[in-house]
């Protein structure tokens, strides 16, 4: 009871110091963008929210640079399972699952989990992304992008569809900084079938990484395998460490 009460005091006392920084009373998106107020790191425990309205600095880390958490490439090689032929080679759909208890399946309606929790190092709710893979092109994605606004999203941008929805709300979208205040961040991608041309670029694999660093400095296989980055930190305002997806593509030819 003691400790209980300990933890709801922190985060009680945290949301009353970020109110006096922070303004609700603010012009659109841009302004209040630049006004967010920032309060310095507090731990929050696994499980526990706090307000929206709190924006936490990054803490020291020391000298861990990068740490690659997850690679849908060696996510079979790592289990000793070996590739089945023809079997499926293109990213489709991400789907989340957010809770207060760390019980997210292995893997749920076709989906894989990939084992990396997304509020890592910032509290708040655990959240698990998962993806599911076809042979069908016209099925495949694309691109991937990170919305991150002080605001809650409600707008796709022109061109992206919503992704990485929770499996339990239907046509919602998942906040990846659920229960750690911060940002909303929201996934955001662009599917093959919205293409004209017979011939582009589709996602094969989807990776997660951990860094200290804005700017992190990846081992040499991400540099020459056609891997990109998804710019927005996914714990943005939430401290912890910077956590990035990368997605790698190959060009393909559905006329081949």
């Amino acid at each position: 009871m003691k400790k209980q009460f300990k933890r709801v005091a922190v985060i009680c006392a945290s949301t009353l110091l970020a109110a006096s920084f922070y303004s609700c009373e603010k012009e659109g998106a841009n302004n209040q963008e630049n006004e967010v107020k920032t309060v310095p790191f507090f731990e929050v425990e696994k499980g526990d929210s706090i307000s929206k309205s709190i924006f936490r600095e990054k803490p020291e880390f020391g000298d861990d640079e990068v740490e690659v958490l997850f690679t849908t490439e060696n996510q079979l090689k790592g289990e000793g399972t070996s590739i089945v032929l023809n079997s499926p080679k293109y990213i489709c759909n991400l789907k989340t699952w957010v809770s207060k208890k760390n019980d997210a399946p292995n893997t749920k309606d076709g989906y894989t989990k990939i084992p990396v929790d997304l509020n890592e190092g910032a509290g708040g709710k655990w959240i698990y992304l998962y993806y599911s893979k076809t042979n069908t092109i016209d099925q495949g994605l694309t691109s991937l992008s990170a919305k991150a606004q002080v605001l809650p999203i409600t707008l796709e941008d022109q061109g992206w569809n919503t992704i990485g929805t929770d499996f339990d709300i239907l046509g919602g979208w998942t906040d990846l900084n659920d229960g750690a205040g911060g940002h909303y961040i929201k996934l955001q991608t662009k599917r093959w079938s919205h293409r004209k041309e017979l011939s582009g670029e589709i996602i094969t694999e989807i990776a997660v990484i951990s860094s200290a660093s804005s700017t992190p400095t990846l081992p040499a296989y991400f540099n020459f395998g056609n891997w990109y980055r998804v710019e927005t930190d996914l714990n943005k305002g939430a401290g912890g460490k910077y956590i990035y997806l990368y997605f790698k593509i190959v060009f393909v030819d559905k006329r081949q």
